[in-house]
């Protein structure tokens, strides 16, 4: 439930391109309709030149580096660990050897004559082992543990969609981001996008258990990401009929325009963001088709 997730953006075509004074240290910005164009600096008159940047590292290359630098830091402790172990055990054991000196052999001559020697009896190479008395059989208990299902499911019957399935009709395409939302959990899902400026659902749909499915034509706006992991989903309810979790990303979406993005519903180990627990009233906070009463508790 807990943990992080992976929240990542691309450029799409057309990016800006940054253009900064070295003597003022302003900076300007052109799309690629401009490239190789010169302009005046407003400030100082200096004359620059539209030019394209060189991308630097992508965030997967970073978080692989940082992955192997871990390991590698991790691998040097291990070694380092190992190495103290090993001579604090050999120190122990010359200290104990000095402390407790040998006992010397004693000479044949001095056993007695009339005391026979009696050989010892060979001890027994493994344990001897006493049968453990059966136990007796366990029974059943008769008490059955109760499963509560919510009013609204009770006598309809469970759908598994297909990935992308809507869950309701999209809302404003007016936009050209795309968000790729990835499920890497053992669970299906139902994804929620909901408009901060009005609570509205921008877009619900459903993405099957290890599976992607990128949502297109987002406008830009700041949006709140919610989802349901489950099994069973009942469409006239909206909510699934053995339900794992209701989900919130922590910090809300901010589109912008000539990005695209992606998100993880899973835990991810170099993930960058992170996800609360919320109740079924927050999910369908502001929903035009569902509510609680609808959608049961």
């Amino acid at each position: 439930m807990g943990g992080t997730r992976l929240v990542n953006w691309r450029v799409e075509s057309n990016p800006v391109i940054d253009t900064t004074c070295p003597d003022c240290e302003i900076t300007y910005h052109a799309d690629e309709t401009h490239l190789g164009q010169e302009f005046p600096c407003k400030v100082c008159g200096r004359i620059l030149r539209v030019e394209r940047q060189e991308p630097g590292p992508s965030l997967p290359q970073e978080l692989a580096r940082a992955t192997d630098d871990r390991k590698q830091q991790r691998g040097r402790y291990r070694w380092i660990g190992v190495g103290i172990l090993v001579g604090g055990a050999l120190c122990f054991g010359l200290w104990f050897w000095l402390r407790n000196p040998q006992p010397k052999g004693v000479p044949v001559s001095a056993i007695p004559a009339s005391k026979p020697v009696v050989a010892e009896e060979p001890i027994a190479k493994y344990p001897t082992v006493s049968p453990k008395p059966a136990l007796p059989p366990l029974v059943p208990s008769s008490s059955q543990p109760v499963v509560h299902t919510p009013p609204c499911i009770e006598g309809k019957t469970t759908e598994r969609l297909a990935t992308g399935g809507k869950i309701e009709p999209d809302r404003d395409i007016s936009g050209n981001t795309e968000v790729e939302i990835i499920n890497g959990a053992d669970s299906d899902a139902a994804v929620r996008l909901m408009d901060n400026s009005t609570n509205a659902t921008s877009r619900f749909v459903y993405i099957r258990s290890h599976d992607s499915y990128s949502i297109e034509r987002m406008p830009p706006g700041t949006y709140s990401l919610l989802f349901e992991l489950g099994s069973g989903w009942v469409v006239a309810c909206g909510q699934f009929q053995l339900e794992r979790g209701i989900q919130e990303y922590e910090n809300p979406f901010v589109i912008r325009y000539g990005y695209d993005y992606s998100a993880t519903l899973h835990a991810f180990r170099a993930g960058n963001e992170r996800t609360k627990v919320i109740d079924r009233k927050r999910f369908l906070q502001g929903d035009q088709h569902f509510s609680l009463t609808s959608g049961g508790t």
